[in-house]
């Protein structure tokens, strides 16, 4: 195969696997690190064997194959009979005399053939029964095992099927090589540099004595089982049996050694024990409970077009909830994208939230569960159980109450926030006895939902999902008593749809969606790409959707943007170019209506707390000149900059001249019930103030308290016919 041949099979390979990791909750391939090509005899392939690297940290192994139309799926071809090839298969038929070193794995069989050695590999330890070694009828065999437990199974189950076919079997002693733990031929030449193959077959070996039809203590087996090895040769699929792989798995709970016995007599009989191994291992905790959590789907058979699934979606969405159109689709698109989401760069949230109870909100979170991608849903959680919950299953997370939880919970916002860009959706906690530092994932989809609004930051990171009450004539059924079979084709569907859009949205650009600030297009940008999948008409609809989302959302500036829009207010309603830090507080402090009155538990805002909220945004009292006194206070031109920054739209990419209205300029609102003719009417903002050129004195010594504030202040016209307070 050429590079770029292999280059495909790898990167097809991978995008399945990963999308099968996810399924079953496994930790996700990152890269391909390893590519082996088994070959029939007459040189054509019958399957990749690949290893990854995986998320944390350690190795796998996937066989994959291509179709006769150039498609490449994971896992192995229709078996071949009498077997799968040997690696190497058709170098091993060329070669004519010499001993064949047998190894464990393919990476071990290129290291031994490196030395000039014959080697070739059946792939390991489970692979034996499934194997022809019917090409090394007449050569003496020298297997190579692994020192650990695995390796010398393996050796066992090669030496027992090569009976009758090698003209000779012996197995090197990796105990006498000086071989332990998970040693293979790779650490052994790496202590013996310069090595050559004859080096290899001159370590120590060991002859396996078989003793075929001799079974292993037959009196202690049970019954069902003795009947079942007696009948193998006839019927090879005896211990394959239901109730037989039930007898043993039982056999196998209750004593090791009644299961190895088992193991043996079954091996004696040319049984694959690997097979036996792993129908009659006791199901992991772990892996019980995952199946039991994320049930596996199984993908819709025909081809699922992206249009015909998002039009679907939107309209179960709506038959179920009363929510606005741009609300239920953007649900729809969350939906999707949590089944896509690895193909993206950004993980947003969706925040289902409404301002008062009864309007919803549960309903769209139990819809979204029926439908997203590993749901796990939850009504609290703790900071360790949630990055812990992300790391060990990759679940699309949906959390009820969040707004009692995350109201005083900095940790656990923190955790949620890091998860927005996959390249920092990580945090570091120690672990076990010994405060070992380990990293967890905290890059997943989320779904948050409760009454209000949430932490700034949080909202920053959403996609809002705004509830209100149902009026008289929007009855919706009830969503108990849908039917399971409704959802189970959705999400059969979307697994269908996934596996192919999973390759599609890696190779497509984003639209940016004019009118949003930049972290809104981080956060709408996947599910503006599944909308421009689903074509131009749904990335159109997406785009007024966005506008409108976001535009709702931005109806309410933050506190600190909410300070300098009221800071902004009094110099243009005193017409002034300078005023006091304490006649600033108490102009401020003057409207009722306004957050500072009450800011300290219901007592009014300090200057000292004045002066640390604006020195977030670099501005900071300083001594100003008003008669011949220097008391602290601010000057217009020390917001200049500010009030540019942060309380001017952003328009096209372009700042405006025009304050802060509605949202940042959206344009059109076709998706909005309170607009007009279908467009959204923007008015203009108050006109720039002119800033004069008074100087003050600067004073770099920080504001104490009130008794550094001038308690008198005289006026006097500037050179604009503003006066200084």
């Amino acid at each position: 195969m050429t590079p770029d041949e292999m280059a495909f099979v790898e990167r097809e390979a991978l995008r399945q696997w990963q999308w099968s990791a996810r399924q079953q909750g496994r930790p996700l391939p990152e890269k391909i690190t390893g590519h082996w090509v088994y070959e029939n005899a007459d040189g054509s392939i019958d399957h990749h064997q690949l290893r990854a690297r995986l998320a944390n940290g350690e190795k796998d192994y996937r066989p994959a194959f291509q179709t006769t139309k150039g498609k490449v799926k994971l896992g192995k071809p229709p078996a071949p009979t009498p077997g799968r090839p040997l690696y190497r298969l058709p170098e091993l038929l060329r070669s004519t005399s010499g001993p064949v070193v047998l190894c464990e794995g393919e990476k071990c069989a290129d290291i031994a053939r490196g030395l000039g050695l014959t080697a070739t590999t059946c792939g390991g330890a489970s692979s034996v029964g499934g194997t022809d070694l019917s090409p090394l009828q007449g050569f003496e065999v020298v297997i190579f095992p692994d020192a650990d437990p695995v390796g010398t199974g393996c050796s066992d189950d090669l030496c027992a099927a090569l009976v009758g076919v090698a003209a000779s079997v012996s197995v090197i002693d990796v105990v006498v090589a000086g071989m332990a733990g998970k040693d293979d031929i790779e650490q052994w030449v790496g202590r013996h540099p310069g090595a050559t193959g004859a080096d290899v077959l001159a370590l120590p070996r060991v002859k396996p004595k078989p003793e075929p039809g001799q079974s292993a203590e037959p009196d202690v087996l049970p019954l069902i089982v003795r009947k079942a090895l007696e009948h193998t040769r006839d019927d090879p699929g005896a211990l394959f049996e239901p109730d037989v792989l039930a007898a043993i798995a039982k056999a196998r709970a209750v004593s090791e050694a009644s299961y190895v016995r088992i193991r043996e007599a079954a091996k004696q009989q040319k049984v694959r024990v690997g097979r036996l191994d792993k129908l009659t291992e006791e199901v992991d905790d772990d892996e019980a409970m995952n199946a039991a959590m994320f049930p596996v789907v199984v993908p819709w058979t025909a081809p699922v077009s992206t249009a015909d699934l998002l039009a679907h979606l939107v309209a179960v969405i709506h038959r179920f909830v009363v929510l606005d159109p741009a609300g239920v689709l953007a649900a729809a698109l969350f939906v999707m994208y949590s089944w896509v989401f690895d193909a993206f760069e950004v993980s947003p949230l969706a925040h289902i939230h409404s301002p008062v109870k009864r309007c919803g909100k549960t309903t769209l979170l139990m819809v979204l569960a029926r439908l997203v991608c590993r749901a796990l849903a939850a009504s609290n959680i703790t900071p360790a159980a949630l990055f812990r919950a992300v790391e060990k299953w990759q679940p699309t997370l949906l959390m009820d109450e969040a707004d009692s939880f995350l109201r005083d919970n900095d940790e656990a916002r923190g955790l949620i926030n890091s998860g927005l860009y996959r390249e920092t959706a990580f945090v570091i906690r120690t672990e076990g006895d010994d405060h070992k530092p380990t990293r967890f994932r905290t890059w997943s989809p989320k779904v948050l939902c409760g009454i209000g609004k949430l932490a700034d930051t949080i909202e920053d990171r959403s996609v809002p999902l705004r509830m209100r009450r149902a009026l008289p004539g929007e009855k919706r059924p009830r969503l108990r008593q849908s039917s399971p079979e409704l959802w189970e084709e959705e999400r059969s569907k979307l697994a269908a749809w996934a596996e192919v859009a999973l390759y599609e949205l890696k190779h497509l650009h984003p639209r940016p969606v004019p009118g949003l600030h930049d972290r809104a297009q981080d956060c709408w940008e996947p599910l503006q790409m599944i909308a421009q999948l689903a074509g131009d008409d749904w990335a159109d609809k997406a785009e007024l959707a966005a506008q409108e989302l976001y535009g709702i959302e931005e109806d309410a500036p933050t506190i600190g943007v909410e300070l300098l829009q009221d800071i902004k207010a009094v110099f243009a309603h005193e017409n002034v170019s300078k005023v006091q830090s304490a006649r600033l507080m108490e102009l401020l402090n003057a409207d009722p209506e306004a957050p500072w009155c009450l800011w300290n538990r219901g007592k009014p805002m300090t200057v000292r707390q004045l002066a640390r909220k604006l020195s977030e945004f670099g501005v900071r009292p300083k001594g100003i000149r008003i008669g011949d006194k220097t008391p602290k206070g601010y000057e217009l031109d020390q917001f200049e900059e500010v009030f540019a920054y942060y309380l001017a739209p952003v328009e096209n990419g372009e700042r405006s001249a025009t304050s802060q209205q509605s949202h940042n300029g959206a344009t059109s609102g076709r998706f909005l019930s309170a607009t007009q003719n279908g467009v959204l009417h923007i008015e203009n903002g108050q006109k720039p103030l002119v800033h004069n050129d008074c100087c003050g004195v600067a004073d770099e010594k920080p504001e104490k308290g009130h008794e550094r504030d001038s308690e008198a202040a005289s006026e006097r016209p500037d050179a604009c016919g503003r006066v200084e307070l």
